[in-house]
């Protein structure tokens, strides 16, 4: 199922957010929190008509779980129509803050409001999507806020208040499973996108040292891992006492054809020639391009016999 996690992901990401890798990542962890969010919320909604039966009238719990879903439909619509990771998870952060401080103000004071740790979410998306600044700012905000509620609630400030206190302990047991829940999908997603990036690094990596050690143009190894190997050839044939033969080859008349043609013409007999070459030899045979119009290929463990036979079958 995680691996078709990036796919289902990607239909509610624009196609301009798609062709970076590192816009695509953040995307991908913004759309999946706030469909986390969505599920949640939609979770909620059914727990609520559950407890409340499908003929009562809509209580408080109906009433959050369906308001909590706004901020993260927002969000994803202005994802998807502006294309732009910022604006999305500002307005995500704006909306949510308003609805949990609307949900603390009606659901009782601030220190038995059972929706006051959802405001964590807040940052924690913010720090995951903007990067440290953002998340610094928001955590400042949510900072403000709690500081503010708390005066309220120590000051004695009334609000108003919808529905009695009945369902306060379900309330406190459903927003506690939603950051519970949301927790652990911030850790799976974390760990599926930093094992992707991990895994980038370590393909890029790879092919760093690739053409770290071979040639662009015709993709053989280059003069750097020509005196490396030949090194290690001698020593393996001193050791052995087994020979070691080196062919050096290059074009006749190559300037001229470059000169006549057009350096496209002389690429193109330069990629013709090391594939040629590559064709003439063993497994155990390296091919080099030392540069320009100049090849040598290492036979280890090849006298001076087969050193002829492989230069015949080149040229």
């Amino acid at each position: 199922m995680l691996k078709t996690l990036p796919f289902l992901l990607d239909r509610f990401i624009p196609e301009s957010l798609v062709e970076n890798s590192d816009t695509l990542t953040r995307s991908r962890i913004l759309v999946s929190l706030l469909l986390a969010t969505l599920c949640v919320g939609l979770l909620g909604e059914v727990a609520s008509l559950a407890r409340s039966g499908v003929s009562g009238d809509m209580s408080r719990g109906n009433f959050m779980s369906l308001v909590s879903m706004i901020p993260a439909a927002v969000a994803l619509f202005i994802l998807k129509r502006f294309s732009s990771l910022v604006i999305a998870s500002v307005f995500f952060g704006i909306l949510q803050s308003v609805v949990i401080v609307g949900f603390i103000l009606l659901t009782g004071d601030y220190f038995l409001s059972p929706v006051i740790h959802m405001l964590i979410i807040i940052p924690v998306i913010q720090f995951l999507v903007n990067g440290q600044l953002a998340g610094v700012i928001w955590t400042g905000i949510i900072i403000i806020i709690n500081i503010s509620l708390l005066a309220m609630s120590v000051l004695g400030i009334e609000v108003v208040k919808i529905d009695g206190q009945t369902d306060v302990a379900a309330q406190h047991a459903l927003t506690s499973s939603f950051v519970i829940v949301f927790v652990a999908i911030v850790g799976i997603v974390y760990e599926k996108v930093g094992r992707g990036l991990r895994q980038q690094l370590r393909l890029e990596r790879n092919n760093f040292h690739y053409q770290a050690r071979h040639d662009p143009l015709t993709q053989l190894a280059n003069r750097k891992s020509f005196y490396k190997i030949l090194k290690t050839a001698l020593v393996h044939a001193r050791r052995l006492s087994e020979p070691v033969a080196v062919i050096f080859i290059d074009l006749n008349e190559f300037k001229p054809i470059n000169d006549t043609y057009g350096h496209a013409a002389g690429d193109e007999l330069l990629k013709h020639t090391a594939a040629q070459i590559v064709s003439a030899l063993r497994h155990s045979d390296t091919a080099f391009r030392l540069g320009g119009d100049e090849f040598v290929v290492i036979l280890p463990g090849g006298d001076e016999g087969r050193a002829l036979i492989t230069a015949k079958h080149i040229a």
